[in-house]
């Protein structure tokens, strides 16, 4: 059987209210798996002391990590953050996340190497007219550790750049400039599916189970596509559709309320 366990990075000495409610609900519908707060080496971690669970563990890591979403990047395209874990998937899992139910075991047995919800034209900046262009968000995702390892050894980037040129694959170049030139970089769930995916033997999610999988933007959209069934777990419920998810996360009613008013 394959194992997983559940990653919720951290970085801040306290949660919001609703994003304590957010953690306790998906640790609470995960504990039958191992759920692992990364942080910061210096971090207080006086307030986690509530989470305490014998599923919960908590990982310190260099504090450079941290400092900026770029750093975050780096961390998660490194082999050290994949040498943390043995286990056969990981699902990355932010804290403004929500898990709707287990079916962690179902999706590691569909032996996908890359899930995560459905991208739109314009990623953060989609709107209710943007089509979907691809499946990556990794805020909430799972991902197999082994073909990850195998991936990122394999990788180079003067290949994906003369395999891009040869397919006249401008989108792909564009994605290799920023990476290497751009102050931002490239965010790491593009690194994997965009890249990795194009020239290694890495298998993203089809558009149908991302839908089934996750929701991020756009997700009154994605619920009619699901036939209106809600996904896995959902990235993002605090920055898009607040008058969706009020009905859905009857646990944050207070919460959108507050920034519908």
């Amino acid at each position: 059987m394959m194992t997983c366990t559940v990653v919720c990075p951290i970085y801040k000495s306290a949660l919001s209210h609703e994003e304590e409610i957010a953690v306790k609900n998906n640790s609470n519908v995960l504990k039958n798996y191992r759920f692992v707060f990364l942080h910061p080496e210096n971090l207080n971690l006086s307030y986690y002391n509530q989470f305490d669970s014998s599923n919960i563990e908590f990982v310190p890591i260099a504090n450079k990590y941290f400092g900026s979403v770029q750093n975050y990047n780096t961390l998660l395209i490194s082999e050290y953050f994949w040498s943390l874990f043995n286990t056969d998937y990981l699902l990355i899992c932010q804290t403004d996340c929500w898990v709707f139910r287990d079916e962690l075991k179902s999706w590691t047995m569909k032996e996908i190497d890359y899930i995560g919800s459905p991208w739109f034209e314009g990623f953060n900046n989609a709107n209710e007219k943007s089509k979907i262009v691809g499946v990556g968000n990794g805020g909430f995702s799972l991902r197999s550790v082994r073909k990850t390892k195998l991936a990122m050894s394999e990788f180079k980037w003067s290949r994906f750049f003369w395999s891009s040129v040869a397919s006249f694959n401008l989108k792909n170049i564009y994605y290799l400039l920023k990476a290497l030139f751009s102050n931002k970089g490239l965010n790491e769930d593009k690194y994997f599916c965009l890249c990795l995916s194009y020239i290694c033997d890495f298998k993203v999610a089809n558009i149908s189970d991302a839908i089934q999988f996750g929701f991020e933007s756009n997700p009154d959209r994605l619920y009619l596509m699901n036939d209106m069934r809600l996904p896995f777990g959902c990235h993002g419920w605090n920055r898009y559709s607040p008058e969706f998810w009020k009905k859905h996360i009857p646990e944050l009613e207070s919460y959108f309320d507050s920034i519908l008013a």
